[in-house]
């Protein structure tokens, strides 16, 4: 009995072809579930658990939504509905817009039907050396995260972020 007969058969039972391929199949396998509980990525994910304090800037709202947002309202991820934490504070200024005048200047104005609301957020989280979580929320300053709780919705920049002990 050769190792591999006439038909490239291996000990004349099995295909090396198909062989191959199941190896494969099994080598991405692995690689995939690898990658997916390797201890860098799960400790990204478990890191510390932590009360996260971090600031969002709503920009160039309208006094109708701004004037809803109120310390002690419960908000939510908008993507994925995940519970975020309380509002602890919500700062409301004017915005300021910028308008190109017809010769091309640059003037810098006060809205006066516009503003800026800087909300603080208190949440659970957990706080890795590769990134901090609000909720299942991973957040950077400078990311885009979208707020919402039964009232409102609204577009934020993540402006500061404080892990508390």
């Amino acid at each position: 009995m050769t190792l591999i007969d006439s038909r490239g058969r291996l000990f004349g039972k099995v295909n090396i072809i198909d062989l191959l391929l199941v190896v494969l199949v099994l080598v991405g396998a692995y690689g995939f579930w690898h990658t997916r509980t390797s201890s860098a990525g799960l400790a990204a994910l478990r890191g510390t658990e932590r009360q996260i304090e971090a600031t969002f800037l709503v920009s160039s709202v309208r006094p109708a939504t701004s004037d809803v947002m109120k310390v002690g309202d419960k908000v939510n991820d908008g993507k994925t509905n995940s519970y975020l934490g309380v509002i602890t504070d919500v700062r409301i200024e004017p915005a300021e817009i910028a308008m190109i005048m017809p010769d091309g200047r640059v003037y810098e104005s006060v809205s006066k039907t516009r503003r800026d609301v800087w909300v603080t957020l208190r949440g659970p989280g957990r706080v890795s050396p590769n990134a901090i979580i609000l909720g299942s929320t991973e957040i950077r300053i400078g990311t885009q995260v979208s707020l919402k709780t039964n009232i409102f919705a609204v577009q934020t920049t993540v402006m500061a972020i404080k892990v508390l002990d």
